[in-house]
């Protein structure tokens, strides 16, 4: 049951324990445009456009009443703060929200009115350490008549455009009086929701909580806790720690792409740009130089907006380091951003979106926060292979080792792939030394 557990009480100190989704209202006593309520529109949206979604099934256990929703991918725009306390977070929560209002007011290159929407979804993330701060993201879902066309761009460098990939969530619904529940309230509800349902069908941590009623609304309040359902259950979990322009880290990842590629019915596979960097106080600090530093918050960048596309971009930039500029040559600022354009104009992506954030407040704090997934692991060089959050050698070795590596740990109930049986094609494991090369974290910094 530890597993299950999730946040229950208010947070307490500079940073908190455990990753916190809550929502703020939706203001929909404010006088904005909105689109006419259409037949299939959930009651509680009431006249405000919210996300479509799918019941893909309902179900009630040890008194909870439940369903599984399915998501599409949508368009959301949203904000960051930082803050310290709880008392803080209440601050932070009306900074973010007054953005993000700002924004669908006329606050953006359009200079249009955008209609609001619910729920509004805000995300805590909490620091690491004694001294750090918490970071609070807030987001609107962008209404339907922006989902088609793309909503104008924030003239707020605080605001930013994101789209969320499909998801399904396990959603269960509950009631609260004018202003809407406290955080305690909420992590309450979605304890009640983890133990209903079967263990290991759910991501314990974070979760999500969708209010869809302003403070003023008294009566048939709706509030939601959203649990999201894990991906492909029984699946592998592969994480990388890699740097920009470690060149061992450029060879792994573009030797290792066909194998990521053939495995990936039964590996979820991630990698976290973050590296042997170091966060001081002139700044962060990063192994290869100031174009690593732009380059880990591009990579950063490219996996939160494109996450679907950052495997054939990233082989795409291995690839053309190794063809047009080798291991050996130092990658200038001027280089890295050629190929990046090129990269991401042949997968039709955004290089002004990418680089925007890359150079901006954005990529700063997304490079942080996987300075954060990172610290937990330890890591001795790069490029550090995680399986399953444990450390392996045996994965790092070659590429014959990471597909023996990852099929022996892959316990779930679909077949495995041909390349796990393919033994005539990969050979036996170990035909390497203990250790690959790798760029030690010990190695001085520029």
């Amino acid at each position: 049951q530890s597993g299950r557990r999730m946040l229950v009480g208010t947070m307490r100190g500079a940073c908190v324990g455990a990753v916190l989704f809550l929502a703020l209202m939706s203001a929909s006593s404010i006088a904005l445009p909105v689109r006419e309520p259409t037949s299939d529109k959930p009651w509680f949206c009431h006249d405000l456009d919210c996300p479509q979604f799918e019941v893909l099934e309902t179900n009630s256990s040890k008194g909870v009443k439940y369903e599984l929703r399915k998501y599409p991918a949508a368009r959301w725009v949203y904000t960051m703060v930082q803050f310290d306390t709880e008392d803080d977070f209440k601050k932070a929560q009306g900074t973010a929200f007054m953005r993000l209002f700002q924004y669908i007011s006329g606050a953006n290159e359009a200079k249009a009115k955008i209609a609001m929407t619910a729920p509004v979804v805000d995300t805590i993330v909490p620091g690491q350490g004694p001294l750090c701060k918490n970071n609070l993201t807030l987001s609107f879902f962008v209404p339907f008549d922006f989902q088609r066309i793309g909503p104008p761009k924030p003239t707020d460098p605080e605001v930013f455009l994101t789209e969320w990939t499909e998801m399904q969530v396990y959603v269960s619904s509950f009631s609260t009086l004018p202003p809407g529940p406290s955080g305690k309230t909420l992590a309450e509800e979605a304890q009640k929701l983890a133990d209903a349902l079967p263990t290991g069908s759910f991501e314990a941590s974070p979760f999500l909580s969708a209010q869809y009623d302003s403070p003023f609304r008294v009566f048939r309040r709706h509030d939601e806790i959203w649990l999201k359902k894990l991906p492909a259950a029984g699946n592998v979990k592969v994480e990388f720690l890699h740097e920009a322009l470690c060149p061992y880290c450029i060879l792994q990842d573009w030797k290792y792409h066909a194998a990521k590629v053939a495995l990936a019915s039964i590996a979820d596979m991630r990698i976290i740009w973050w590296g042997n960097a170091k966060d001081t106080a002139a700044g962060i600090q990063c192994q290869h130089g100031p174009t690593e530093c732009v380059g880990n918050r591009y990579f950063n960048c490219l996996q939160f907006h494109y996450p679907d596309s950052r495997e054939e971009f990233t082989n795409c930039f291995d690839w053309s380091v190794l063809y047009e500029y080798g291991l050996r040559t130092p990658l200038s600022l001027d280089n890295f951003t050629a190929i990046a354009k090129n990269c991401s104009e042949v997968h039709k992506l955004d290089h002004l979106l990418l680089n925007t954030c890359a150079t901006g407040d954005e990529g700063l704090k997304l490079v942080k926060s996987a300075e954060q997934e990172t610290v937990p692991f330890g890591h001795k060089y790069v490029p550090w292979v995680a399986v399953d959050g444990a450390h392996s050698e045996s994965a790092e070795k070659s590429v014959t080792d990471f597909v023996h590596t990852v099929c022996a740990a892959y316990k779930g109930p679909k077949p495995l792939p041909d390349i796990c049986l393919s033994k005539a094609l990969l050979g036996a494991p170990g035909s390497l030394p203990a250790r690959a090369p790798h760029c030690a974290a010990e190695q001085p910094h520029p």
